[in-house]
């Protein structure tokens, strides 16, 4: 959104032929300071065959337990792809849910236009209060950049030519992992605790060139600078609480073979939506009753972290949330205001570069989304 007044119009339309073939579509029109432009926002083809449905069309997807994820937060448009995933959970020792995704970054960038996206994911329960997940990403190809065949796709995520100059398979990879406890503490419906990481850099035997160092929980894969996120969710009928804190390094997100976009689509970080380093600390506090809810989140944000810009400046930030949810009948609407007390400013529109000046503004973001359903 540009400052000033900003127009969204959607219009959904969704269905099944039968119980396995699905469709959505999603148009939208953008009017602002700027921006006027229609677009096929959203839009797939789902395809259920027994526990897998397979997904061709253009859609975007979080992953992790945290309200945003790490590597891949949902909030970036919708790009092209195609993907499988575990439409139930496979059964074998306890529950496990399988993502294998082929993305097309389809945009103008000034290291490599039109970066191709390789995304797994394993996500493992052995017990209803333990869930462990591993995250696997490659930013590859585009302009400039070598092409692969399907067959050479093992060979990318598996990495072992990362960061060997001159290669061909050495790209943008990031590995994390996830790990989720849910605690039986009564009275609560889910008192979770959660910590997520994700490195842009890792250290392995399995690389060319690299010697063994142990490290959990790879044991062979240590994982270098990159993000963490520590968080709490507890959900006691009708309120819910969810509190963060999220520290990315600055080596996070914009790697050696895409230097000024990197991990981002459209101006947002396909990860952490606040971008590489940064120190991000928020509250989240949720009323519901059926489909009515009211939400207040509360939080600060800082960045950079180190001094390394010259001259040394950051950008420190406060902001309170309020927004509501009514559903009468068919219509819905849903009012929300912000508030930032920002001090410093950054300028560049390149998501994960600074361009920083000591300026302190107050922001007001007052919105109304109205919906009909039909």
């Amino acid at each position: 959104m540009r400052e000033g007044v900003n127009a969204f119009f959607t219009m959904s339309l969704g269905g099944r032929f039968g119980s396995n073939l699905g469709y959505f579509l999603q148009a939208r029109a953008r009017y602002g300071p700027g921006a006027k432009e229609v677009e096929l926002h959203r839009g797939y083809l789902d395809l259920k065959l027994g526990k897998f449905l397979f997904l061709a069309g253009k859609d975007n997807v979080k992953v992790g337990p945290s309200r945003f994820g790490g590597l891949l937060s949902g909030l970036t448009s919708p790009f092209w792809q195609v993907r499988v995933q575990t439409a139930e959970p496979l059964r074998f020792l306890g529950l496990w849910d399988l993502l294998a995704m082929r993305a097309w970054l389809l945009e103008d960038r000034r290291d490599h236009s039109d970066p191709g996206l390789l995304f797994f994911r394993v996500c493992f329960k052995p017990s209803r209060y333990l869930e462990f997940g591993v995250n696997r990403a490659t930013l590859y190809g585009g302009k400039g950049r070598p092409g692969y065949a399907l067959w050479e796709y093992p060979r990318l995520i598996l990495g072992q030519e990362e960061n060997v100059p001159g290669s061909k398979y050495d790209n943008d990879a990031f590995l994390g992992y996830d790990i989720s406890v849910d605690l039986p503490l009564r009275p609560f419906d889910l008192f979770r605790l959660y910590y997520e990481k994700e490195a842009t850099d890792v250290k392995t035997p399995l690389q060319k060139g690299e010697k063994f160092e142990f490290d959990l929980p790879f044991v062979v894969v240590k994982l270098y600078e990159g993000a963490s996120t520590f968080g709490l969710l507890v959900k006691k009928a009708p309120f819910s609480f969810r509190g963060e804190v999220t520290l990315t390094k600055g080596t996070m997100y914009l790697h050696h073979a895409y230097p000024h976009e990197g991990f981002s689509y459209k101006g947002i970080p396909l990860g952490y939506p606040y971008g590489r380093d940064v120190l991000h600390i928020a509250a989240q506090i949720r009323y519901q009753r059926g489909e009515d809810a009211i939400e207040v989140e509360m939080g600060f944000i800082e960045q950079p972290l180190k001094e390394d810009l010259e001259p040394v400046k950051e950008l420190n930030r406060y902001y309170l949330g309020l927004s509501l949810e009514k559903r009468h009948g068919n219509f819905g609407v849903s009012p929300f205001l912000r508030v930032d007390l920002s001090k410093g400013e950054n300028l560049s529109e390149t998501p994960l570069h600074y361009e920083l000046r000591d300026r302190e503004r107050l922001i007001f973001t007052l919105g109304l989304r109205l919906s009909y359903f039909f």
